[in-house]
């Protein structure tokens, strides 16, 4: 754990100082040394000075009224003295400047140390900037996580609705598809009956029809030539409709195959077939009409529409499920 930067920049000012007093007592020091270094130098030349007076003296030979042996001795003295001044002195030069030059390394290296002082504190400056621009990177990235989690809750819980109404909504319709379902299930089977109904009335319809035309055929014979021709189409008329209708009712029941894939759609399809059935009967029926009209005038327009009438009441009650015997004998009574 890193210091506080208040409490480096205090260190900092404390430690430079330092060093400025330390500098401070030291030049003080230096100052002391090179005065007593010239005090000294004085003194010694005062000293050189009396010496070489007295070196004058005894050279051109003033005498005193001092005995000669004195003399001799004082003249020794001052011999012995002098030199043993001059290396004091000599060495308190040499020490002196030997301070001087450490004095001038000391400062050198003091303004080395400044400026890699001052270098460490730009840094530090430096540092403190860069990471304060990055604790305000790490606190916009902290909001915006903290803005993402929130937005990603609320995502979830407006998921967890809209799943939870989707749900409901497929159970709703579900359930309605499925009372559809069985709705067209129960029509398919009603209709299926019913064409079943169909089926069994047009097999004995058509039995009707063969013994009706075998009926005809023998009457025919009586009738002769001139009504052949006529009876002949009738009977053929008769027979096309029976195919055609035979032919409708095996298309119901491919219809009624597919109703319970397609539902309540089938169930329409069948209702429309059967009904484009019963229209293309009463048009061919209509059509047999017409063509019995010009063939036969009054009296055959009279049977085709008692065969027409016994027609349409046979497909009245084909939805009933039943046929009425009388119909299919009217026509061959009247003939």
């Amino acid at each position: 754990m890193s210091p506080p930067p208040d409490t480096i920049d205090s260190d900092e000012r404390t430690e430079l100082d330092a060093l400025r007093l330390e500098n401070d007592t030291l030049r003080r020091h230096l100052g002391r040394l090179e005065d007593k270094v010239q005090r000294a130098e004085e003194s010694a030349n005062l000293q050189a000075y009396q010496v070489k007076q007295m070196a004058q003296q005894l050279h051109h030979g003033h005498s005193q009224e001092t005995d000669v042996h004195e003399q001799q001795q004082q003249q020794r003295f001052a011999e012995g003295a002098a030199p043993l001044e001059v290396r004091h002195l000599h060495g308190i030069l040499q020490w002196l400047h030997q301070a001087k030059a450490d004095m001038v390394e000391n400062d050198r290296s003091k303004v080395q140390l400044e400026g890699d002082v001052r270098l460490l504190y730009n840094l530090l400056e430096k540092a403190k900037r860069e990471r304060k621009s990055h604790d305000g990177k790490v606190q916009r990235l902290e909001k915006s996580i903290a803005t993402s989690n929130t937005r990603a809750v609320e995502l979830d819980k407006e998921l967890q609705l809209q799943r939870k109404s989707f749900t409901r909504v497929l159970k709703s319709d579900r359930d309605v598809y499925e009372t559809r379902t069985e709705a067209a299930e129960a029509n398919a089977e009603r209709r299926g009956r019913e064409l079943k109904r169909l089926m069994t009335w047009v097999e004995k319809a058509e039995s009707k029809f063969a013994e009706a035309l075998r009926k005809l055929s023998a009457q025919a014979e009586d009738l002769g030539a001139a009504n052949l021709g006529d009876l002949e189409g009738f009977a053929k008329d008769m027979s096309e409709d029976v195919s055609k209708l035979r032919q409708g009712v095996a298309d119901s029941m491919r219809s009624r195959s597919r109703s319970k894939s397609k539902g309540r759609s089938c169930g329409r399809e069948e209702g429309t077939q059967e009904e484009n059935d019963k229209g293309k009967a009463k048009e061919k029926t209509k059509k047999t009409k017409t063509r019995k009209t010009g063939s036969k005038g009054d009296g055959a327009s009279v049977t085709d529409a008692d065969d027409s009438k016994a027609r349409s009441d046979g497909g009245e009650r084909q939805d009933k499920g039943h046929v009425d015997d009388n119909s299919l004998e009217r026509p061959m009574a009247k003939v």
